[in-house]
């Protein structure tokens, strides 16, 4: 039988845990899934001049923008930008200073984001790494 006392739980609940040895987390289907999915991910950044991959990697930190989906769509004027953000319920915001504030948190993401062939590096490089 174990016993814990109140100071082990304490330093249980307190401690930082170690972080993974790798940099790319457990994928499901395994690394030939994850491989095949890099592959494919840098295939289309390579091939599609209008697709634009960048990598935000871990250690930069969090920042608005990473806790939930947003799709943020661009119209010749009079229509404007439209943000659709993912959630429980999903939501549209049309309203001009709410897209605007959007393109704000999307342009601090990718200024923090690897540029697109540093991105495509890593990417090869994990592909590389899985066993």
């Amino acid at each position: 039988m174990e016993c814990w006392t109140r100071l082990d739980t304490v330093g249980h609940l307190t401690r930082r845990p170690e972080p993974p040895a790798t940099a790319a987390p457990a994928a499901p289907g395994g690394p030939d899934v994850m491989r095949e999915q890099l592959a494919h991910v840098v295939a289309v950044a390579q091939d599609m001049r209008h697709v634009s991959i960048q990598v935000l990697p871990f250690d930069q930190g969090i920042f608005p923008g990473m806790l939930a989906s947003f799709t943020l769509m661009d119209f010749r004027p009079p229509d404007g930008s439209i943000v659709f953000s993912e959630g429980l319920t999903g939501a549209i915001h049309e309203e001009t200073e709410e897209a605007a504030r959007y393109r704000i948190i999307f342009d601090e993401l990718r200024a923090a984001a690897l540029s697109k062939a540093d991105s495509i590096r890593l990417m090869e490089q994990l592909m590389h790494e899985l066993i």
